[in-house]
């Protein structure tokens, strides 16, 4: 059986995928006041201790709905922020422009969107708003439009205001608590499905690699992320067919042979086993940092036709904070193996597996 050649190929158009934040952590602490509407905010996700620079919050109610809050050094002229180009298919419903405050709401492509820009004492506050233009009455939309003219640096007297700063956002005296719903994606000609909390990204892509000598076929399917892209990560697949499936044994001694192989090209492995998911199948693991600092997770799951890669990328800095929640996401993941086999028409040649 040949070796995790592919692996390494896939891992690197993986990591092209998966966007890293990086921002200077502010010399003090930045802090602003939001109104808000009387239903129960959520975090969309943990503050990580690290990089955090940008906090999203949604209602309990739709996780289709989201605020933002940005948060940089103080700019001179809020002028060369932004702007909106022309066109006949946003609807503007205002723009305002104050020494320290420029406001922009409008709809565009079924969505209504706030953006705010305020300067603070010290520093700039970038913060939106952004729910489906159909959840909105007009009544409600300028309801939004005019809580944001209220948001301030200072402690603000409406009892339903979020209170944000980089490491924690505070309502009624007490942190706001992070949203515990998930979601089910699935991606039927793949036969994969992932559950994530319900406010992360996942987007299609459904890319092919190009392959090596044994032919098998690689494929970039999914991407997904915390709104933030603290963690993000994709889902590909090695096809090909076996004469038949591998025993357990056979996928443990190839495992122990890669692992064998990972070490001797002296990449640095911090660990590695095996995994189980939420619906019985084994697979494996293993964890590697990469020359960058980040911290790359990759989940295996073996099929006769093809080869599931589940890849999760962090930071360094917030592995430690983060490595349980990657491990569940990893266990989250589950696929039909029935139904795995490739379509009328493909190769039907045997491929080894690693």
């Amino acid at each position: 059986m040949h070796t995790f050649k592919w692996t390494f190929s896939i891992l690197l158009y993986a990591i092209l995928w998966i966007s890293n934040c990086q921002a200077a952590e502010p010399y003090q602490l930045p802090r602003v006041s939001i109104p808000t509407d009387a239903r129960n905010w959520m975090l969309c996700d943990p503050v990580l201790p690290y990089w955090q620079k940008k906090i999203f919050i949604m209602p309990e109610d739709n996780d289709q709905e989201f605020i933002s809050i940005e948060f940089f050094p103080r700019q001179e002229n809020l002028d060369q922020l932004y702007g909106i180009a022309a066109d006949e298919n946003i609807k503007i419903y205002t723009t305002q422009h104050q020494a320290d405050k420029k406001i922009i709401a409008l709809e565009d492509q079924g969505l209504f969107k706030i953006h705010m820009s305020f300067q603070g004492k010290a520093f700039l506050y970038n913060i939106y708003f952004e729910c489906p233009a159909e959840d909105l009455e007009e009544e409600e939309r300028y309801a939004w439009i005019e809580r944001f003219g209220q948001i301030t640096e200072s402690p603000h007297p409406q009892a339903d205001c979020l209170i944000v700063t980089p490491f924690e956002v505070m309502r009624k005296g007490s942190k706001i608590k992070v949203i515990a719903q998930t979601k089910k994606h699935t991606h039927p000609s793949a036969n994969f499905s992932m559950i994530l909390p319900v406010s992360w990204l996942f987007q299609g892509l459904d890319l092919k690699l190009p392959g090596e000598s044994d032919g098998a076929e690689f494929t970039m399917h999914r991407f997904f992320a915390r709104r933030d892209e603290l963690i993000a990560g994709s889902v590909a697949t090695a096809r090909y067919l076996l004469s038949k499936k591998p025993t357990e044994e056979e996928l443990e001694n190839n495992w122990k042979k890669s692992m064998k192989n990972v070490r001797q090209q002296k990449i640095d492995l911090i660990t590695e086993g095996s995994i189980i998911n939420g619906e019985g199948a084994k697979g494996n693991y293993m964890v590697t940092r990469v020359p960058d600092g980040s911290v790359v997770w990759q989940a295996f799951y073996f099929t006769q036709y093809r080869t599931y890669l589940i890849t999760i990328q962090v930071d360094g800095k917030n592995f430690k904070a983060t490595g349980r929640e990657i491990l569940s996401l990893l266990k989250n993941f589950s696929f039909s193996e029935e139904h795995s086999q490739p379509v009328e028409g493909t190769d039907q040649k045997s491929k080894k597996i690693i």
